[in-house]
């Protein structure tokens, strides 16, 4: 016999179990039935406890994780989840994008993002001249 939400059940003080129904389902909760006393000679409502449900980001910078995964809830945005250091790369300034659309993605598949690399520009000038030329770290330069 299965029981639902909201139906009553008849127990006496010497009543070792009732039937459970399932959990009510609150996207973005876990929830679950507290504990209870079935002798303890009174009327029982017994209500569903919920915590909000931890899903994960990670971080990397050329596919190599950085950092340990990052839980966040349903009440968070992107923009405040507290994220790893942003790495670094030389000839790279390296940052990690200012907005993601959460995916929501258990433990066991995060949600991956991917730092955000552009080469560094510099500036090469030779001595006697007056002559500049702007080249980006991975770029080849030959006079």
């Amino acid at each position: 016999k299965s029981v639902q939400v909201g139906e009553t059940q008849y127990f006496t003080c010497e009543t070792e179990s009732i039937l459970e129904p399932e959990v009510p389902v609150h996207t973005g909760y876990d929830g679950s039935w507290p504990e209870y006393d079935l002798t303890a000679d009174i009327d029982l409502e017994i209500v569903a406890v919920y915590e909000l449900h931890k899903y994960y980001l990670e971080f990397r910078l050329d596919n190599v994780m950085v950092g340990d995964l990052v839980g966040y809830n349903i009440t968070e945005s992107y923009e405040n989840i507290a994220k790893p250091e942003v790495p670094n790369k030389t000839g790279y300034n390296v940052s990690w994008p200012t907005e993601v659309e959460l995916l929501y993605q258990e433990l066991d598949n995060p949600q991956i993002i991917n730092a955000i690399t552009s080469a560094k520009t510099y500036v090469v000038s030779y001595e006697g001249s007056t002559t500049t030329t702007n080249v980006t770290y991975d770029e080849t330069y030959t006079r």
